[in-house]
């Protein structure tokens, strides 16, 4: 991982100087506006899924957990990303700059067993209280990108881009069980885990495309990494 994280930011660092060395014929046309500012949401598996898993595996064995699935969760335990980008616009072609953002996944879980047994939690159906889990993970990173725009039309843009650098990573999730019988008494805390750790991140975009005028862009992208696997937004050129 170290190996292939000095690889990408020595790619990173060398490769516009690559650019501006090559002879005026081989790069890409002038362009108008040089500073690009990019504004995205994103949503899907992320690379940060796996940590997510990990982290709540033994308590839902342990305490037999089953996700909630609560009325209109169409997001489930996704992660939802916010990114912003700023690009410089080297010529038509190459765009180098920094991209950071953040990111949420969180979960419910309930014992769902206990529930089909003694029936809804209230003070008539059961005295015993039933575990329940909450799961949050929270992400920040930060890393320089490169971008190559392969194909121009004239309101349309297609692109792909690379980024590699540093992750701040907060997981948490808690156990509690809740008093049936008192709705208002705090619930009892059974177990928890909370860390913070900083980890390599990186963000690979396989395709992306713009649509709009000169200055205003609405862009989408698919790729993975830690912004996730769609993302969507909007982009102003000065």
């Amino acid at each position: 991982m170290k190996i292939r994280l000095i690889l990408a930011i020595a790619a990173l660092v060398t490769l516009p100087q690559l650019v501006k060395a090559q002879p005026d014929g081989q790069r890409g046309k002038d362009v108008r506006f040089h500073h690009e500012l990019n504004v995205s949401f994103g949503l899907g598996p992320n690379m940060t899924d796996r940590v997510f898993d990990n982290l709540k595996a033994p308590y839902l064995d342990k305490y037999h957990l089953e996700y909630e699935g609560e009325c209109f969760d169409v997001i489930g335990e996704s992660f939802l990303t916010l990114s912003l980008q700023y690009h410089y616009r080297l010529n038509n072609r190459w765009a180098v700059g920094i991209m950071a953002g953040w990111g949420r996944a969180t979960g419910g879980y309930e014992n769902s067993s206990y529930q089909e047994t003694n029936g809804p939690l209230t003070e008539e159906s059961s005295d015993s209280p039933a575990p329940w889990g909450d799961a949050k993970v929270g992400i920040f990173y930060v890393m320089p990108s490169v971008k190559l725009t392969w194909k121009h039309f004239s309101h349309c843009q297609f692109y792909s881009q690379v980024a590699a650098g540093m992750m701040r990573r907060h997981s948490k999730f808690s156990v509690a069980v809740y008093d049936s019988g008192n709705a208002e008494a705090e619930p009892k805390m059974l177990e928890e885990t909370d860390e913070f750790v900083w980890r390599p991140s990186y963000q690979l975009t396989a395709f992306g495309i713009n649509v709009g005028g000169e200055r205003l862009n609405f862009f989408s992208e698919l790729g993975y990494g830690c912004a996730g696997v769609f993302n969507m937004g909007f982009r102003i050129s000065l």
